[in-house]
């Protein structure tokens, strides 16, 4: 079976808590999609080029990497107000970003979340980064492998 789906994704994963596809789009938006592939809704994100996203399903955190570094988001569902009128649907999804890991402003291009440790592996070039989620800090960069 091939799926037609209208806006490019770059990157998707499946979050089994909240049953849906998480991706992100080349048009800068989050997309969120039901089992069946269908869109539920489009979220507008201010990052540039993301390439790759993990989920910890024990902290809920969706990790993100791309031209910005790696950095930290949480999604969750809420009730809409019934008022608003821009929303049909009474579930409707937040997504936040909660930290960037500010010691590294570098390309990742793909990274492993490693959930025992808690540690995320991002990967640029030859080089391997070692991200902290506990001290939400870069701990070691192996470089020239």
């Amino acid at each position: 079976m091939i799926l037609s789906i209208s806006i490019y994704l770059f990157y998707y994963i499946y979050i089994y808590r909240l049953k849906i596809f998480f991706a992100s789009a080349l048009d800068m938006c989050f997309k969120i999609y039901d089992k069946n592939f269908k869109l539920i809704e489009s979220i507008r994100h201010l990052e540039r080029s993301i390439l790759n996203i993990a989920y910890s399903m024990n902290k809920g955190l969706l990790i993100i990497s791309g031209a910005n570094g790696v950095s930290c988001w949480r999604i969750y569902r809420t009730n809409n107000n019934s008022n608003n009128k821009h929303h049909d649907d009474p579930i409707h999804y937040v997504i936040e970003k909660m930290f960037q890991f500010a010691n590294c402003q570098e390309w990742i291009s793909n990274l492993v979340y490693d959930e025992k440790n808690d540690k995320i592996f991002g990967m640029r070039e030859n080089s391997i980064y070692v991200f902290s989620l506990g001290t939400r800090m870069l701990d070691t960069t192996l470089g020239k492998l």
